[in-house]
């Protein structure tokens, strides 16, 4: 995915994905991108994604709390476990603006994907399709030529990410190239 393919990118970034409904008046758990809740808490307007679809909704967030360790997240308009069923597996995007700062080796999830991933070799491994949270330290899936290759997003193996070049230089783990055959 390209800036051109996808305008939104600069004013919007990803910080939860919804997972289930919780509860029968439209709750969902929200599986936040970081481990920093402040831009959930904080949360008002914003846009829910559908991947599948391309479809972007915008929201009103009502109420954000965590329960037994989980983040829950209710939005207005969503009343019903079934009204919060259909938006599983959503992406909650909140405008760059109303985030707080990113600190140094931060990065939004949205600018992370479609940056070409090369070696310090230069050799192209592909372009970063989507980001896996662990939670623990977040994985890179890469899609290139011959497949996907998983990395770990850990600086040790990210020599240089240029979002203006719009390309990491990654030095992956030993042995990682070999399972993968590449």
């Amino acid at each position: 995915m390209s800036k051109a393919e996808n305008p939104t990118r600069e004013k919007y970034a990803t910080i939860g994905i919804l997972r289930r409904s919780r509860g029968n008046r439209g709750e969902l758990f929200i599986e936040p991108t970081s481990d920093d809740l402040i831009n959930l808490q904080n949360a008002r307007e914003g846009e829910l994604v559908d991947d599948n679809s391309g479809l972007r909704h915008q929201i009103r967030v009502e109420n954000f709390w965590v329960y037994q360790n989980k983040a829950v997240i209710k939005f207005e308009g969503v009343n019903t476990i079934e009204a919060a069923k259909r938006l599983t597996g959503f992406r909650l995007e909140l405008p760059v603006d109303a985030l707080r700062p990113l600190e140094k080796d931060e990065y939004y999830v949205n600018d992370l994907i479609g940056l070409e991933v090369k070696l310090e070799t230069g050799r192209v491994l592909g372009k970063v399709d989507k980001v896996i949270p662990t939670g623990g330290k977040d994985v890179l899936m890469i899609k290139g030529q011959k497949g996907e290759i998983l990395m770990p997003f850990v600086n040790r193996f990210i020599k240089q990410l240029d979002l203006k070049k719009q390309e990491i230089v990654a030095v992956p783990p030993e042995g990682l190239l070999d399972i993968y055959e590449i």
